[in-house]
C-alpha cells in the first residue's frame, strides 16, 4: 500500500465496496513507519496502515505472498462455511486477519468480533486466542493508534532472557560473515527470518551465552531482506555501559546505548547498506495462550487491533474492533 512504486490512490476509495487493506505483502510490513519488518522503499509521504487507521478509514488486515511464493503470508477469514460465497462474505465484513505464517488468532471485544463496530459496555473485556505454532515473543493490543498493552516475558511472568534483539540486514552481494559483539550484553541461540533466499546461523541451540556472534546471511534480493532474532541478557551492573559492534576493524559499526529503546527501531548504515536494531521485551515462554483485558474505560470512537510476534519473527494482525458507542 505504501510501495514506492505502486502506492494507492486513496483518494478513489469505495469504502462500501473496498473493505480490506494489505498490511504485510513479501516485500514487508505496511503497518507503519516504524513497524516490525517494514517494507523497504516506501513511497515519498507514505501513509501507513496505522496513518488511515488514525485518520478515520475502517478496513480489514490481510496479507500475501506474491512473487511465486506461497508460504510466507497469509490471508484468514472467520467464514460461516466453507464455499466461496461465505468467504467472500467474511471478506466483505472485515472478518479477518493477516499473517506470515501459519498462526491461529481470535479476538473479541463484549460482543463484537474482528472486523466489527458496534456497542459495548463500558468495562467490556477485550478477549484473545493464540496458537503461534511455535514460541510468541509478545502479543500487543493497539488502542487508537498507540500501544496500550501487552503480553511478553515481563508482563507474563516467565522471562527466559532479558530482552529480544531483532536485527535486519540490507542486501548482502560481497560476504556472508557478519560478526556481531556486544559490550554489557551477551547473546543465546537466535534465529533466522525469511529473506527470501537468506539463511543464517548461530551459535547451537543450548549452547553458551556468548559476547560475540556471526551471523551467515545469504540473500542478495535488496527487495526483502532478512534478519535475525537474538535473545540477549545484560552482564555486569545495570548501570554498566552497553553497546553493539557490527562488523570488524575498519568496517565495523557500533550503536552505543542510548538508541536501544523498547520497541524503536535503531537505523544506521553498514558499508553503506541498511541495518535496524531493536531491542524487545523477553519472550513469553509459550506458544499459546488465552488472555483477557480489561481496561474498563472503554469510550466511543476507541478502536482496537492486536498484533502477534513469534521469536522467529513471524507475525500476525487481526483487524481492527470500533466502538461506535457504550451501553448505558
Amino acid at each position: 500500500m505504501a510501495t514506492f512504486n505502486s502506492a494507492l490512490d486513496w483518494s478513489k476509495r469505495d469504502s462500501a465496496l473496498e473493505t480490506q487493506l494489505e498490511i504485510f505483502q513479501r516485500r514487508g510490513s505496511y503497518e507503519s513507519a516504524n513497524a516490525m519488518r517494514v517494507a523497504r522503499k516506501p513511497a515519498p509521504d507514505a501513509l501507513f496502515a496505522l496513518d488511515h487507521l488514525i485518520a478515520g478509514e475502517r478496513f480489514g488486515f490481510l496479507a500475501s505472498s506474491d512473487h511465486k511464493y506461497s508460504d510466507s503470508a497469509f490471508a484468514v477469514v472467520t467464514a460461516e462455511a466453507r464455499d466461496r460465497t461465505a468467504v467472500l462474505e467474511a471478506l466483505h465484513a472485515r472478518r479477518s486477519y493477516a499473517a506470515t505464517a501459519r498462526i491461529a488468532l481470535e479476538i473479541s471485544l463484549g460482543d463484537l468480533r474482528m472486523g466489527e463496530e458496534g456497542t459495548i459496555a463500558g468495562d467490556a473485556p477485550q478477549q484473545i486466542s493464540v496458537d503461534a505454532g511455535t514460541e510468541i515473543a509478545h502479543i500487543d493490543v493497539v488502542r487508537n493508534g498507540q500501544l496500550a498493552y501487552s503480553w511478553n516475558g515481563l508482563t507474563f511472568g516467565n522471562p527466559t532472557c532479558d530482552g529480544l534483539l531483532t536485527l535486519r540486514y540490507g542486501r548482502s552481494d560481497d560476504f556472508d560473515m557478519l560478526p556481531l559483539a556486544a559490550r554489557g550484553l551477551e547473546f543465546g541461540h537466535g534465529q533466522y527470518f525469511d529473506g527470501e533466499d537468506g539463511t543464517a546461523n548461530f551459535l547451537e541451540s543450548g549452547a553458551d551465552w556468548s559476547s560475540q556472534t556471526h551471523l551467515l546471511y545469504g540473500s542478495r534480493r535488496a527487495q526483502a531482506p532478512g534478519g535475525w532474532t537474538i535473545p540477549v541478557r545484560r552482564v555486569g551492573g545495570t548501570d554498566d555501559p552497553m553497546s553493539i559492534t557490527l562488523g570488524e576493524g575498519e568496517e565495523a559499526t557500533t550503536w552505543g546505548e542510548k538508541g536501544l529503546r523498547f520497541g524503536q527501531a535503531w537505523k544506521r548504515k553498514h558499508l553503506d547498506r541498511p541495518v535496524a536494531i531493536r531491542l524487545l521485551p523477553p519472550p513469553t515462554g509459550v506458544s499459546a495462550m488465552q488472555e483477557s483485558w480489561t481496561p474498563g474505560d472503554w469510550k466511543e470512537g476507541d478502536w482496537i487491533y492486536v498484533r502477534v510476534v513469534r521469536t522467529d519473527a513471524g507475525m500476525a494482525w487481526s483487524s481492527p474492533i470500533w466502538i461506535d458507542g457504550i451501553k448505558e
